[in-house]
């Protein structure tokens, strides 16, 4: 996963959008390592909903502090000291208290590090999934992917796509959005998955991939600029391909 993460941010050509052959490959490279973000939220789900079996909640808010917090107030103050100083992306006149706030409640202080503030929210939200018995979690988890799943990811997907004049509004807050690969990381890590069921996730993760990677592709090369209908981390392709990756590599 952390080397999907490098060659992503390797790959930022992909952003500046040509009709060249190294565009071509670049979609590609942005495409088959995109499942690195909602694989990370999967394995939180994975490792974490079960926090309460090791520890209290207090520890469990102070290992996310001085693991994830800690680090992610330093190296934003660093960061922001070499965009100053030696990238001089930024100019020191610029720099005031709210323009600070802002960045660290953004995670654009460092551009890179919006990533911090989804995870932050969802280690937030971890210790009320806990709170649900162990024999109902299955059940209950499942629901809630599933609803997740229809309504926020693959109804707002066609409707892109097929440019259906419909205002969606329908959604389920309790698992949207980096939520929701938390749900499915814990249902995936700690149960079973037939033989059948593995097959057809593998196949969905590979259309997924095909998706994104066509879909970008011949959009982008009609509008003559990165169209995003098949990106993003919580939308179907990246859903079905990300899920076939962690079930792979579990």
């Amino acid at each position: 996963m952390a080397i999907a993460v490098v060659y992503l941010h390797a790959n930022a050509c992909f952003w500046t959008f040509s009709q060249s052959r190294y565009w071509f490959t670049a979609n590609i490279i942005e495409s088959v390592f995109y499942f690195a973000v909602p694989i990370f939220f999967m394995i939180s789900g994975a490792m974490l909903i079960d926090f309460n079996e090791k520890y209290d909640l207090k520890e469990y808010f102070s290992k996310r502090f001085f693991k994830t917090v800690l680090p992610y107030l330093i190296w934003s103050f660093i960061g922001l000291a070499l965009q100053i100083y030696i990238l001089n992306k930024i100019k020191i006149t610029d720099i005031n208290l709210i323009y600070i706030l802002n960045g660290l409640i953004t995670g654009r202080l460092v551009g890179v590090y919006w990533f911090f503030i989804p995870l932050f929210c969802t280690y937030l939200a971890i210790p009320l999934f806990a709170l649900v018995p162990e024999d109902k979690r299955r059940n209950i988890f499942i629901y809630l992917c599933s609803l997740a799943f229809v309504l926020n990811i693959l109804i707002p997907f066609i409707i892109s796509v097929f440019n259906i004049k419909i205002q969606w509004s329908l959604s389920l807050a309790v698992s949207s959005g980096f939520l929701f690969y938390t749900l499915a990381g814990y249902l995936l890590h700690k149960y079973e998955i037939r033989k059948s069921y593995r097959i057809i996730i593998y196949l969905l993760s590979i259309l997924g991939l095909m998706m994104h990677i066509a879909g970008t592709y011949e959009l982008s090369m009609v509008a003559g600029e990165v169209i995003k209908t098949y990106k993003g981390y919580v939308n179907l392709p990246s859903t079905l391909y990300s899920i076939g990756v962690f079930v792979f590599i579990k």
